[in-house]
């Protein structure tokens, strides 16, 4: 009697092993890979009740243990390899276009608002205003995919079989939330533009102005998050005005040189290869083209982003610049400067 319980249990046991993930349902997998305007209602409805039985099969395979997100090793996930892999992605994959699209549907599936996301990608920030969005946000993010927040559709109608359906329009009666698990709506992205006053003085200059007398000077940066990915990093397009102010010794004003400069640059991003000051500071190098009252030149430096808050839109820059100058004289000078500067981020 014994035995024949114990092959029973073995037997019960490899027939639920043997269930197929639905997460690598091949046409569901096909279907994942668009965007979602380019879904028909048909492959929309496949992909929803897919989306539920894989959501349903990972959240069952963590409750029994063979997956665990949340194991402290020493080589554990951070929260953002944790989220691919809630979106069913490798733990380092990188955020492109495709993977927007996923994230997106995601959402979405989960009855997510995702109206701030319809303009598609790049009309979404790009990379810097949708990564912005989700480290702002992935706490909640990792709370609302891993199910600890639920959400649970009561009425929405999903077809298995292939007959073309229209999709109902999804209302607040749709949808069921917990009483006493309230889902936390992630907070507003941002486009990724980032405008900022810049304090900065000279330290260290040419031969051309070495009698001269430096000054402090103000300036605007604005960051867009116009630009390409390449690689681990993110170069995007910016724009710099400075003041610049060099006294003559002489009484004789006409000698000095106070003027400005504006200068469209490439910045980039390289906190992804070169980390330092924290997980929420960003590292910039930048170069470009400058346009002198006195001359023509390029500019370049580095800035290092400090986010001062989490919940606010504000942070921290201590920049470095270097100017190369040639004078209208035809005289070719050059300045190193230091300075902060204070930034709003849209």
């Amino acid at each position: 009697m014994i035995r024949q319980t114990v092959i029973f249990f073995l037997i019960l046991e490899l027939a639920f092993g043997l269930v197929p993930n639905p997460c690598n349902d091949e046409r569901y997998l096909q279907i994942k890979d668009k965007s979602l305007d380019n879904m028909s209602d048909r492959e929309y409805s496949y992909f929803l009740q897919k989306e539920k039985e894989c959501n349903e099969y990972t959240m069952a395979q963590i409750s029994k243990g063979s997956i665990d997100i949340s194991e402290p090793e020493p080589e554990a996930l951070n929260k953002n390899q944790r989220l691919n892999v809630l979106l069913g992605l490798d733990p380092d994959t990188k955020l492109d276009e495709d993977i927007f699209n996923i994230f997106v549907k995601k959402l979405d599936s989960l009855n997510v608002d995702i109206s701030e996301f319809e303009d598609g990608y790049e009309w979404s920030g790009g990379y810097y205003g949708v990564k912005t969005y989700i480290d702002e946000n992935i706490d909640e993010l990792l709370n609302i995919f891993a199910g600890k927040k639920k959400l649970i559709l009561t009425d929405t109608k999903v077809s298995n079989d292939d007959d073309d359906t229209e999709r109902e329009p999804r209302s607040d009666k749709d949808i069921e939330i917990f009483e006493d698990e309230q889902i936390a709506e992630p907070k507003s992205k941002r486009s990724g533009f980032r405008i900022g006053g810049t304090l900065i003085r000279p330290v260290m200059t040419g031969a051309f102005f070495s009698e001269y007398s430096p000054y402090f000077d103000i300036g605007i940066v604005i960051n867009t998050p116009i630009g390409i990915k390449l690689g681990p990093v993110f170069a995007s397009i910016g724009l710099e005005l400075n003041r610049y102010s060099f006294a003559n010794p002489s009484a004789d004003d006409s000698l000095s040189y106070f003027g400005k400069y504006i200068a469209g640059v490439i910045d980039i991003d390289i906190s992804e290869v070169i980390r330092f000051g924290g997980q929420n500071n960003e590292n910039h190098i930048l170069g470009g083209l400058a346009d002198y009252d006195n001359g023509i030149g390029i500019v370049g430096g580095a800035d290092q982003i400090i986010r001062l808050s989490k919940k606010l839109p504000i942070s921290l820059s201590i920049i470095e610049r270097f100017n190369l100058l040639k004078l209208d004289s035809g005289s070719i000078t050059y300045w190193v400067s230091l300075g902060a500067n204070i930034g709003f981020h849209f």
